[in-house]
């Protein structure tokens, strides 16, 4: 900000005329939904200019998203930026974090002081992903076995019960799930489309999308076009068949990796609130959007997988309209606890 004051002329005024106060903190105010230094490429003006120094911290760090955790920090990339979209699509498998000693700002910091819980968080996500990366595993059934096994922790960890969560094992015997068990077939609709439908028409096409991000709306109204004259069953059971055929035609390991990032991201971030069964469910419900749309992308092309570029783009459209927008967060996750928990 001092140097956006310190700046004469009109790019002076240029810079300072898209700061707003908001919540006694001065921001960038966004146009149509888009940092207005942004050019018609995506792309940072800052950044192509060579003024990094006029960028704020979180975009000098972007698409570096850097966690700070207890005295640990954790850097992953963002895949709302298409080239990491592209990246991570081309290079598909586990990810893994290696240690450094660079020094990079951390983008959040957790407001927590329990070690104990912060270890308890990095075993068993290395627990959850060896699951994950169990090929033997199908991803549907994968879904439904974690589901009982993160909500039977959650609960103890709810009454303080940690060291009894430390105990519980990865099991697909429905014994050994209890009430957590879901008595169904296993399905790639784990959130049925009546929920899926809700929010994608409800509040991910919202405030004017369409002049937004018009790729994104133009694949809103393709995924209309297909499951509206649908009853439940019969589009819980066309994205079913659908996306299994998708997967055994080259999708599934992409959305394994898919499953695999977003639980490595989101799991540790359970940190803060406890509520390691929310991060599990965004971790699936990601996935099952990233599904919706590719498949209508995939009908549109009669019945053909996308280029890596189209799917690099589909994905980031994902990230960016979905998973990097917190009020819509609060908003999914209220209609997960209407129409699912």
């Amino acid at each position: 900000m001092k140097l956006y004051r310190s700046t004469k002329g009109a790019y002076g005024r240029y810079l300072r005329f898209h700061v707003w106060k908001y919540h006694g903190m001065d921001v960038i105010a966004k146009q149509f939904g888009k940092c207005p230094h942004l050019n018609d490429n995506r792309q940072c003006q800052f950044q192509i200019n060579g003024q990094p120094e006029l960028m704020p911290v979180i975009c000098r760090v972007y698409p570096r998203d850097a966690v700070k955790c207890d005295v640990e920090t954790e850097v992953t990339m963002e895949l709302s930026c298409i080239s990491m979209a592209k990246v991570f699509l081309e290079h598909p498998g586990r990810l893994s974090f290696i240690p450094t000693q660079e020094k990079i700002a951390s983008t959040w910091e957790m407001d927590n002081n329990d070690p104990d819980f912060y270890r308890f968080l990095k075993e068993d996500r290395e627990k959850i992903l060896d699951y994950i990366w169990n090929e033997e595993n199908d991803l549907s059934e994968i879904w439904q076995v974690l589901y009982a096994f993160v909500y039977r922790q959650h609960d103890l960890i709810v009454g303080d019960k940690i060291e009894e969560a430390k105990q519980i094992t990865i099991s697909d015997d429905p014994v050994d799930m209890g009430m957590y068990y879901l008595d169904r077939d296993y399905t790639y609709a784990f959130f049925s489309l009546k929920t899926i439908d809700r929010m994608i028409l409800e509040h991910i096409n919202y405030g004017n999308l369409k002049m937004r991000e018009r790729s994104f709306f133009k694949l809103i109204l393709g995924y209309r076009r297909i499951f509206s004259d649908f009853t439940v069953k019969e589009a819980d059971d066309f994205f079913n068949d659908n996306v299994r055929k998708m997967m055994n035609e080259g999708y599934g390991e992409k959305y394994r990796s898919y499953f695999s990032y977003c639980t490595q991201e989101l799991f540790i971030k359970a940190y803060e609130s406890y509520h390691i069964l929310r991060q599990f469910l965004f971790s699936v419900l990601y996935v099952q959007l990233l599904m919706v749309f590719d498949l209508v992308d995939y009908i549109k092309s009669k019945n053909n997988i996308a280029s890596l570029d189209r799917q690099s783009e589909i994905l980031m459209l994902c990230e960016q309209g979905i998973r990097h927008n917190p009020s819509l967060t609060k908003n999914l996750m209220a209609v997960i606890r209407e129409e699912f928990l």
